[in-house]
């Protein structure tokens, strides 16, 4: 469905704007839009609709599968109801594949965005297009500077992914020390910018981290997700890698194949210094991969060498100050949110 709606080019460019730079998920967003005829927005997403073939409305109606999704007594009629529904889905995958494509081009202009925004163009970014939250004033949904909210851009498909994340670096000001990619599209006014709520929780507590200090052979793992994870997870490895007066912990949760192409692995990495006692680098980062890198890692685990050079990995975040056990584990709860077996292993 989604290829044949790219392919129709039904969308305009302002309506494909505010769905992507809403902090409202495409699901709600579409909805409120027909629910108070916004206009010109409320014109634009009818004139999408009304070009979508029947063929693929009979679809949708006649699913089993989204008999129970549907609002078959939609005041439009249950064709825009069928067309509403499609065009959803198509968002939500639209939007962050051509996010995860800035990304990847990134480094092909000085500045991209929204680096290029006139409320943040003064701050020097790094080797990796991060930027230090600390110039930053941390609000409820982001962080604000010169009267603009921005967020930090999801590793999944799903706005609102990094709200436990934004969170937890607010909390006792962790933030001041971390270094981040912010999202191309989800910016807005002070005034204009939503904060969205969710009652969730998502923390993190040390390990028997005396067991890990004393490790003298690599630990590694693996976790096949459950039904609290997330559907398009294939599987999630770990691997606690002891050298010298260091132990390095990485970790990644694979997407399976037929996903792989609206998103990466989300690949997480810490180093633990003995000398010190305390975590002296930590960062997330996207890893994406083709259709055959992605068989290949799926063969091989992240313990091995070979495997981790696979794809191209985007930073996320990072982090080259001190961390304590706590806030390594938070940010890794944060981080991997909807990962059930990481919640529970740092719990």
């Amino acid at each position: 469905m989604f290829n044949k709606i790219e392919k129709l080019n039904i969308i305009k460019n302002s309506l494909f704007e505010y769905v992507s730079s809403s902090q409202l998920s495409p699901l709600f967003l579409l909805s409120e839009i027909q629910d108070k005829e916004r206009q010109p927005y409320f014109h634009y997403l009818k004139e999408a609709i009304e070009k979508i073939p029947l063929e693929l409305i009979e679809e949708i109606l006649k699913s089993k599968n989204l008999k129970h999704a549907l609002n078959l007594n939609n005041p439009l009629g249950k064709h825009f109801e069928a067309g509403l529904n499609i065009l959803t889905s198509y968002f939500q995958k639209k939007i962050p594949m051509e996010k995860y494509n800035i990304l990847i081009h990134q480094d092909e202009v000085e500045r991209p965005i929204p680096y290029n925004h006139q409320a943040i163009s003064d701050i020097q970014i790094d080797e990796s297009f991060l930027i230090e939250l600390s110039h930053f004033n941390p609000v409820p949904g982001g962080f604000e500077r010169n009267g603009y909210i921005f967020t930090i851009i999801p590793p999944v498909p799903a706005s609102n992914t990094c709200y436990w994340l934004h969170n937890f670096l607010k909390f006792n000001d962790l933030y001041k020390k971390i270094r981040v990619r912010l999202d191309p599209f989800n910016f807005a006014k002070v005034d204009k910018f939503i904060p969205i709520e969710h009652r969730m929780w998502v923390w993190g507590k040390p390990l028997d981290w005396n067991q890990i200090k004393d490790s003298k052979q690599p630990e590694h793992g693996r976790w096949m997700p459950d039904s609290l994870s997330r559907s398009d997870i294939q599987f999630t490895d770990y691997v606690w890698n002891p050298y010298n007066n260091e132990i390095t912990f990485t970790c990644e949760e694979i997407p399976n194949p037929q996903n792989n192409i609206f998103r990466g692995s989300r690949y997480f990495h810490g180093i633990y210094s003995k000398k010190y006692n305390y975590i002296i680098h930590c960062d997330g980062a996207i890893r994406f991969t083709s259709k055959k890198e992605l068989y290949k890692r799926i063969k091989g685990h992240i313990k091995d060498q070979h495997i981790r050079k696979i794809g191209r990995r985007i930073k996320i975040f990072m982090n080259k100050n001190e961390l304590d056990f706590f806030e390594f584990c938070g940010l890794a709860s944060s981080f991997f949110v909807w990962n059930n077996d990481i919640i529970n292993y740092f719990q």
